[in-house]
């Protein structure tokens, strides 16, 4: 078996990585900090060499996170990662703003996650009475502080969206009624299980063994199916029913 695995082991690009941020927003103020994690699946992780990319360009930072502690507006941008030798990552948008109040949001939601945003102002501002908008329309779900708690997300919350906030100054004596620029969220389809290695035709089968073969993803977990070389049967990840692998 270890023989089996250390030869699947070596197999390259069977999975691609995927960045989330913490937190889950994409959209910072100057001067905040944001971390970007680049995630793979549990089987692909170990002493990976990680490399990161802005707007195409290879940026300092060898680790899984890359922590940006004091944002400057030319840490905005598109942001890719790679784990030792992957494909890169879809690409994700940094944007670091210097507004006085920004609407942050996940930087991509699917049906069923938990969906929040916040009507986020710029330290040191006395901010008041959030009202959220969507398609130019007051909502009235649950607002916790300065978040909006949506709760679990389907396709009829997409939708464009923005945020209004009461600014106080002059201890309280004047105001201003400040909106957000609209944001567009969509909220995409169930990932589909996709085959990631259909097969490796050049293993040596040993008699009598059942050992893992093919790999399947779902973002970012990886599901196994094993495969037996007498019968040359294994799991199809879409019917869900044993077929023929085609494999001599």
């Amino acid at each position: 078996m270890q023989d089996i695995l250390d030869t699947v082991g070596k197999i390259q690009n069977f999975d691609w990585p995927v960045i989330s941020f913490y937190p889950n927003w994409n959209q910072v103020f100057l001067g905040e900090s944001v971390t970007l994690s680049c995630n793979v699946a549990p089987i692909a992780q170990g002493n990976l060499g990680y490399s990161w990319y802005r707007d195409g360009e290879r940026i300092p930072g060898d680790q899984q996170r890359l922590v940006i502690q004091a944002a400057r507006v030319t840490d905005s941008g598109h942001y890719q990662c790679q784990a030792g030798a992957s494909e890169r990552s879809d690409s994700v948008t940094l944007d670091v703003k210097s507004n006085r109040l920004i609407l942050q949001a996940p930087p991509a939601v699917h049906e069923g996650d938990s969906l929040s945003l916040r009507c986020h102002s710029r330290p040191g501002y006395d901010s008041r009475n959030p009202v959220f908008y969507k398609d130019n329309k007051a909502i009235g779900f649950p607002v916790s502080g300065s978040e909006l708690q949506i709760g679990r997300a389907d396709v009829t919350a997409s939708g464009t969206y923005r945020c209004q906030k009461v600014i106080r100054f002059n201890s309280g004596r004047n105001y201003l009624i400040l909106n957000t620029d609209e944001k567009y969220i969509s909220v995409s389809g169930k990932t589909q299980l996709k085959p990631m290695l259909h097969s490796v035709k050049n293993l040596p089968p040993k008699p009598g063994k059942l050992f893992i073969l093919f790999f399947f993803c779902l973002e970012t977990f990886i599901f196994f199916a094993g495969f037996c070389p007498k019968t040359g049967l294994f799991l199809n990840c879409h019917s869900k029913n044993l077929i023929k692998s085609g494999l001599s």
